[in-house]
């Protein structure tokens, strides 16, 4: 699928996850504004164990909060996978219905009654909700680091004379607005934003299925070949292959297998439109 629509398809989800990330800032700084000033300025050490105090009831917030939004989420990711992997389909449905007509398809049953593409789109969302529930479940572990990170950070600021209370407060609540609470620390130790890992995670999911769905229609006609896309600023290892006709099964006599192209490699055609031929 073309990028600029996978990440049209992706953003509506991108967003519930921006929103969320922006109540748990909120919340983690309605907290540290509970307290009083003064005992920042008079008794720092104080201050830090009446804010920590309050981390339980900031977790729970945070997780009734994102409890909340669970199904505004799984709701965007179905309709983004369902307009993708129906929407590659409706792109090829009426050659192959034609084709199927002129005999030289076989009859394919009625999209919406075809059994092995609920099947796959089942199979994504499901695959996406799990994913996106160890979203749910770093986001909220890492928005009780970065409190804790705010508390013990301005206290040792403060004791070490480095900064003033409302200075030390104000940089690390910064610097943590800045970065955000992760959506996943990967094995490296990068932290994924939630609008770059969330964004990246539907685009890839919503062209996996596309391409899935597309590949089960395929089947149901017995369709065997296909036409590899075209358009300018293809990437290397797609570009010697666009225009070609090639073969699914690998057995046709006049045309080469799609498996004997880049396609599933990094870069390689697995994002290209494949079309009936």
């Amino acid at each position: 699928m073309d990028k600029r629509e996978l990440q049209r398809l992706s953003q509506p989800v991108t967003d519930v996850y921006l929103g969320i990330e922006e109540q748990i800032l909120l919340n983690i700084a309605k907290r540290l504004a509970k307290h009083n000033s003064l005992l920042m300025e008079d008794d720092i050490q104080s201050w830090q164990v009446q804010a920590l105090s309050e981390l339980e009831g900031l977790s729970q917030e945070n997780i009734q909060f994102v409890s909340s939004q669970s199904g505004k989420t799984v709701e965007e990711v179905r309709k983004a996978l369902e307009k993708a992997g129906y929407g590659m389909i409706e792109e090829n449905e009426n050659i192959l219905k034609r084709a199927a007509k002129e005999g030289l398809l076989n009859d394919a049953p009625p999209v919406a009654e075809s059994s092995a593409i609920a099947s796959i789109l089942a199979s994504y969302e499901r695959q996406s909700r799990e994913t996106l529930n160890l979203v749910n479940s770093t986001m909220l572990n890492q928005s009780e680091q970065a409190y804790l990170d705010i508390i013990n950070r301005t206290t040792g600021e403060v004791l070490s004379g480095v900064s003033t209370p409302q200075q030390a407060l104000r940089k690390t609540v910064g610097e943590w607005a800045e970065t955000g609470t992760p959506a996943l620390i990967d094995k490296a130790g990068k932290r994924w934003s939630s609008e770059a890992y969330i964004s990246t995670v539907m685009r890839s999911t919503s062209n996996n299925v596309a391409n899935d769905m597309q590949e089960a229609r395929f089947d149901e006609y017995g369709n065997d070949l296909v036409e590899v896309s075209s358009h300018s600023g293809a990437r290397p290892k797609c570009a010697p292959y666009q225009g070609r006709i090639f073969s699914r099964s690998g057995n046709h006599p006049r045309y080469p297998p799609l498996s004997s192209t880049s396609i599933g490699e990094v870069a390689g055609l697995f994002g290209e439109q494949l079309t009936p031929n």
